[in-house]
């Protein structure tokens, strides 16, 4: 009747030791990590980077496998994206939903223990419209060296698209300023007009007199002729 007990404290302590062996791998470790977007601010139609990163690695990072959603369409979109040159092995950028999510997975990144303030990715964004849309973090799994996986806090970032109407507007100036130029112009090819006619006042004001001096000279020639007819 005594070998009861001791078996049955025995088939425990084994059962535990299995769940801990087999829990090593699952364990969650919250150590007050975040995942953090940065915030970027580009022009319609231009292209600029927001890094997501991981704000503390206390026990290392083996890999991750985040997802990064855009919350407003029509603002942005996502283009591409890269990985640190430490991160050994890595997957290409899964975007889908027309720019509006990306997937990004790395494995065996070189972080060891202690780190902080560690980059995972460089994200490229194209605004398409203005506004601004939130880039949150909807999906995330990481993994620490120890094969425990960490349980982080997410903080969104941000992408302000500036629109092209603002840039219109200061073409549209340009183009008043360009209308009003044509006036000196104008106020130039009045003066050459000025110049000949008063060259032609000139001439008319010279020939008057001479003219008059031929019709004085004809009437004292007539007078002369009649008088020495009467003699």
């Amino acid at each position: 009747m005594t070998r009861t007990p001791t078996r049955t404290v025995a088939a425990l302590t084994l059962l535990a030791g299995l769940l801990l062996v087999g829990g090593a791998g699952t364990a969650t470790a919250d150590d007050g990590a975040q995942l953090t977007v940065t915030n970027a601010t580009v022009d319609q139609n231009e292209t600029s980077t927001l890094q997501l990163a991981l704000s503390r690695a206390p026990a290392g990072l083996s890999g991750y496998e985040v997802t990064l959603t855009l919350s407003d369409s029509g603002v942005a979109e996502i283009r591409d994206a890269s990985y640190p040159d430490s991160f050994q092995l890595t997957t290409d950028a899964d975007i889908a939903g027309g720019g509006q999510r990306v997937t990004l997975e790395a494995a065996i990144t070189d972080t060891p223990p202690g780190a902080t303030d560690v980059t995972l990715a460089t994200v490229n964004v194209t605004g398409t419209g203005g506004g601004t849309t939130a880039v949150r973090v909807t999906d995330a799994q990481v993994d620490a060296d120890n094969g425990s996986q960490v349980a982080p806090a997410y903080s969104p970032g941000s992408v302000a698209v500036e629109p092209l109407s603002n840039n219109g507007a200061d073409t549209g100036n340009g183009d008043e300023t360009d209308s009003d130029a044509p006036e000196p112009e104008d106020a130039a090819s009045s003066d050459p007009a000025d110049d000949p006619g008063g060259d032609e006042s000139t001439t008319t004001e010279a020939a008057g007199p001479g003219f008059g001096v031929v019709v004085a000279f004809a009437a004292l020639l007539t007078v002369a002729l009649l008088a020495r007819r009467r003699h």
